[in-house]
């Protein structure tokens, strides 16, 4: 059980390629997710307005204007940074004022559970999970010691009955649970979704990066204005394949391919990156020339193949 959970989160942690096609899709997703939620808002914002409840329509308000801001960020600038940046701060402090005042007779306070879910799915895995973490402590401060004696939700004042000592004592516990279920599918997300890409942007065989992987590395550095200029770039082919795959059978074949990204890898040394098996015998090398030692490199590949 430990060394599956073990393997989990090494996945999740790998750092992974992200084609342009899964970028779309991810801004994509935020940018509906960012427009519900800003629905959902405004429509919280009316019913406080009809039942007067006019600082939970200040605090609904904000969350609809951050939300709606968030899917023009991501629709016009696809900026994901910045919309991290607003939903975490906004988040993080109007839910702790619903915790803390008690809003809404206490009851505003049950939108917290759905934090881990959205955060963790919205955010980035690590900072869902940090701001998450956050209210939980949180939770805990003000449930289970003897700070709730100082907080505006504990006041039982005409009007605001504050929290009742059964919700406090099951509130933490219904959040938890939230928290870890929200955690676990979201990791089993991220953990297939990385070995699906994966799977789908290296060669099986040599575990290069394949086509797809090389494809999408040529739009990528056709919109980077800073690209090196002493970049190299190398077509390589196996000579004969055909010829060894006849008379020797496809498994021979297959140690030839293996053998020559081998060598392209020892030759290349810390530069292996960016090589490419973009077809059966044909391999693309990117590489930095700076020291013009392209005519090396050619010779030292040529004389590791001929051994």
């Amino acid at each position: 059980m430990f060394q599956k959970l073990k393997h989990l989160f090494a996945v999740i942690n790998r750092n992974t390629h992200e084609t342009a096609e899964s970028k779309k899709n991810d801004i994509t997703l935020k940018k509906i997710v960012s427009i519900l939620l800003a629905s959902v808002s405004l429509i919280l914002s009316i019913i406080n307005i009809i039942t007067e409840k006019y600082l939970m329509m200040a605090s609904t308000l904000l969350l609809m204007v951050a939300f709606a801001i968030c899917a023009l960020v991501l629709h016009f600038s696809k900026n994901r940074n910045i919309v991290q940046v607003i939903v975490s701060i906004v988040v993080v402090s109007v839910f702790s004022y619903y915790a803390v005042f008690g809003q809404n007779d206490g009851f505003a306070i049950l939108w917290i559970v759905l934090i881990p879910a959205i955060s963790t799915l919205f955010l980035s895995f690590r900072l869902g999970i940090v701001i998450s973490s956050y209210f939980f402590l949180l939770l805990i401060v003000m449930f289970y010691t003897p700070v709730k004696d100082l907080l505006p939700a504990f006041t039982k004042v005409e009007g605001t009955p504050g929290y009742y000592d059964q919700f406090t004592i099951r509130f933490p516990v219904l959040y938890l649970a939230s928290f870890v279920v929200s955690i676990f599918l979201n990791a089993q997300k991220i953990y297939y979704s990385k070995i699906a890409e994966t799977n789908s942007l290296y060669d099986s065989l040599t575990n290069l990066k394949n086509r797809r992987y090389y494809t999408d590395y040529l739009q990528s550095i056709g919109l980077d204005k800073s690209i090196d200029k002493n970049m190299t770039i190398l077509s390589i082919d196996i000579n004969g394949l055909k010829s060894i795959n006849d008379r020797f059978g496809h498994s021979c074949g297959d140690e030839a391919i293996i053998h020559t990204a081998e060598i392209l890898r020892h030759v290349l040394g810390s530069q292996t990156d960016n090589i490419f098996r973009t077809g059966g015998d044909e391999y693309i090398v990117f590489f930095d020339d700076k020291d013009n030692n392209v005519s090396k490199i050619i010779d030292s590949i040529n004389s590791s193949a001929a051994k």
